[in-house]
């Protein structure tokens, strides 16, 4: 259970059993480690608990929202810095991606596992792989807060050239086709969301050339897919205390502001 409570001068978001520990948690703890304690609660949930082969970053994307620089260190600490774009760089990044669907499913769990088991070689090249990726992630940083679109599209081939070393499950033969497409009608860059395997493609390609990808993607029967960024990350939409007894109660609610509702 998520929940979300306003209380003058704080913001509580965290992951509760119930409301008595809810409200345990308002009284002894300050709202940051709340949404900490809710990303690597889910976190633990999923590695521990169902005892699958994930990282935290996920969880922690998602519980932040935004664009974030997110830094996991071996003593399992984890430190988040928000980064803060310029409102005109932001619009572009945007404007600028594009999300195609591959058409293929992927068995995460499966290709996370074999991706570990290729890290278990301290000198070996997939570990070399990832720590490409980790200085590509820095640079992109650095190109983002400095505007240069063009060479974060540059970065975002250099690091997928990477990944696919990690395991040779993050790519197929397909997606190596599609991703070849479009770097041939102008895409800077690119990579596979999540693990790989399948799933999404996400390709950086500036406005001239996008039309050209477009219809290339569509020549090869995959479809493009809207999204836009997200600055709030998780939340809940509605909270009605008595969904659990009564299926309709949440449908008889009525919401209104604070200061039309001091007048009903």
């Amino acid at each position: 259970m998520a929940t979300i409570a306003d209380q003058p001068d704080i913001e509580v978001v965290g992951e509760v059993q119930n409301e008595t520990e809810l409200a345990d948690i308002v009284e002894q703890v300050q709202p940051d480690v709340l949404i900490i304690a809710m990303d690597e609660r889910a976190f633990r949930i999923t590695r521990f608990g169902l005892k699958r082969h994930v990282g935290k970053q996920d969880e922690y994307a998602a519980a932040f929202g935004g664009l974030n620089y997110i830094r996991f260190s071996a003593d399992g600490t984890t430190q988040v810095e928000p980064l803060h774009l310029d409102p005109g760089v932001l619009s572009a990044l945007q404007s600028n991606l594009m999300l195609f669907f591959t058409g293929a499913a992927h068995h995460s769990w499966d290709i996370l596992a074999d991706q570990e088991k290729s890290t278990r070689v301290a000198d070996g090249p997939a570990v070399e792989a990832l720590h490409q990726v980790k200085e590509a992630a820095a640079l992109m940083k650095e190109a983002l807060l400095c505007g240069d679109l063009e060479h974060f599209g540059h970065l975002l081939d250099d690091a997928w050239q990477s990944k696919k070393r990690i395991s040779q499950r993050i790519s197929s033969a397909r997606i190596d086709h599609l991703y070849e497409v479009a770097r041939a009608h102008g895409v800077l860059g690119g990579k596979i969301t999540g693990a790989g395997g399948g799933g999404f493609l996400l390709l950086y390609a500036e406005p001239s050339c996008q039309d050209a990808v477009r219809s290339a993607m569509q020549a090869e029967g995959v479809q493009e897919m809207a999204f836009s960024f997200d600055g709030q990350g998780a939340q809940v939409i509605v909270n009605d205390p008595f969904i659990d007894r009564d299926e309709h109660a949440g449908t008889r609610w009525t919401f209104l502001p604070l200061s039309q509702a001091a007048t009903v």
